[in-house]
């Protein structure tokens, strides 16, 4: 009551250090996001647009970052946080205009872009629409943030701009091809400022997200099919020199899975290159599952097991081959069974 202003300062400074701060679980982080979300909306009764615009533009980005990180308890609550935090950005950028603050015009085109590109679509027009508008609101973000001046953000809003290309929905297949090649082009400059020395973990990432824009381009472009996959391997092994199997697990499995997609699907010249691509890939997924077992990720390893079944009958192993796509089968069956206990457990709750 008698000291509103610094009240909703206070907030405001206590909302960014909820969301900064390390947390020793799951539950710890999304209940400090959760209390950043509550500080940013009470802040907001005092700095109102009137009086306090550049404020008010200020907080209203805070709270979308903290209702983009939020992990929500359900699907519709994952929704809702992101189309407020959607709203909000929308909102502060009718402040941040380009003239008279670039820097947090483009900080909050980014936070836009990356909010649209996570929101759930209720159909695939509207997806169309929230990743055309994402793509808008990152290239608009290039025209402040460049190479020269903010090399490290200039990287980032590229990666951003490469993975919504990556999942546009296009009209044509010429204009597929058209945003994939945008896209690779997009990761290919991130990594002449992402280096591995400089920033290892992202270097990976963007290298994962160059060989998925290349596998995409492989499938709409005959003429560039091999040459693209093979780019694509070239990426996922000089990414395997960061994820290792002992710091990242998981990115680990994930791009050994992708690596040995891309072998199994690569044209070769000759049988003995198609019998190397087999034995890489083989490896490759043989690796992926002592990490994705069958006890802790039984549909994922009902996937490689399949894959990995069908590589090892076509390379002569026809025995353990069919052992893993009777245990894929398996599996698939179990999860199959459980799914309808569930559903039926449902019904009768009513």
């Amino acid at each position: 009551d008698r000291y509103p202003v610094e009240w909703a300062g206070i907030l405001n400074n206590l909302a960014g250090a909820l969301k900064a701060l390390p947390a020793r679980s799951p539950d710890e982080r999304a209940a400090a996001l959760r209390e950043a979300v509550a500080a940013c909306r009470e802040a907001l009764t005092v700095y109102t647009k009137d009086r306090y615009p550049v404020e008010w533009a200020g907080i209203l980005n805070n709270l979308a970052g903290a209702l983009k990180a939020l992990p929500a308890r359900s699907p519709d609550e994952r929704a809702a946080a992101l189309r407020e935090a959607v709203a909000a950005c929308r909102e502060a950028l009718t402040v941040y205009t380009k003239d008279r603050y670039p820097v947090e015009r483009a900080t909050t085109l980014n936070n836009l872009g990356n909010a649209l590109e996570a929101l759930p679509a209720r159909s695939p027009d509207e997806r169309a629409a929230a990743l055309d508008e994402a793509i808008g609101a990152f290239r608009e973000a290039l025209t402040v943030y460049t190479k020269d001046r903010y090399p490290v953000e200039w990287a980032t809003t590229l990666n951003n701009l490469g993975y919504a290309l990556l999942g546009s929905a296009a009209r044509s297949p010429e204009e597929r091809t058209a945003a994939l090649r945008e896209a690779i082009g997009a990761f290919r400059d991130v990594l002449t400022v992402q280096t591995k020395d400089g920033y290892p973990f992202e270097w990976a990432m963007t290298l994962g997200n160059l060989a998925a824009a290349l596998q995409a381009l492989s499938a709409t472009s005959p003429d560039e099919r091999a040459a693209a996959l093979r780019e694509a391997i070239t990426a996922y092994r000089e990414a395997l020199n960061v994820y290792t199997k002992d710091r990242h697990p998981v990115e680990w499995a994930a791009t050994l899975i992708n690596l040995a997609g891309v072998l199994q699907a690569l044209p070769t010249r000759s049988p003995d290159e198609r019998a190397v691509a087999l034995r890489e890939a083989i490896a490759a997924y043989r690796d992926a599952l002592t990490v994705l077992t069958k006890d802790r990720h039984p549909d994922k390893y009902a996937k490689i097991a399949a894959n990995l079944g069908s590589l090892l009958i076509e390379s002569g192993d026809i025995a353990e081959g069919q052992r893993y796509l009777e245990s894929a089968l398996a599996l698939r069956e179990f999860l199959l069974d459980q799914g309808s206990a569930i559903e039926s457990w449902l019904r009768q709750r009513g």
